[in-house]
């Protein structure tokens, strides 16, 4: 019976956090979408952007400013790819650190519940519950 009592503390431990679990999956899934679709805009933005730029072409001078700001340009997407990238990196991290705290509890309140249970065995007391 003392091995069911245990399994039953384990289990409700563990269920216990699934709630903190799904609010914080919930909260990086809105957080990833936000970035997907920011980046998503901004580089629709820039393909539309070329290609009005592009199409304006008519001589060697307009190819000349065209392939300017495409270089120039080069460099911004650059930026906008590296800190869509720390975004993600940050995401991440922040998964990683929440998820751990929680396990980390769980297995404190395990240590705790596990004490608790020899201390009865040892002095014969039953648990409530």
């Amino acid at each position: 019976m003392n091995v069911m009592e245990t399994l039953k503390d384990r289990a409700g431990t563990f269920v216990s956090s699934a709630g903190d679990i799904n609010r914080i999956a919930i909260d990086k899934v809105e957080e990833a979408v936000k970035l997907n679709i920011s980046s998503a805009s901004y580089f629709s933005e820039v393909g539309i952007r070329q290609l009005r730029a592009m199409s304006s072409i008519r001589d060697m001078d307009s190819m000349r400013k065209f392939t300017a700001d495409t270089i120039s340009l080069s460099g911004e997407v650059a930026k906008k790819v590296l800190d869509d990238g720390k975004s993600w990196m940050s995401l991440g991290n922040d998964i990683k650190e929440k998820f751990t705290d929680i396990f980390a509890k769980k297995q404190e309140e395990l240590g705790e519940k596990k004490d608790e249970s020899e201390l009865k065995k040892k002095t014969g007391m039953k648990s409530v519950g």
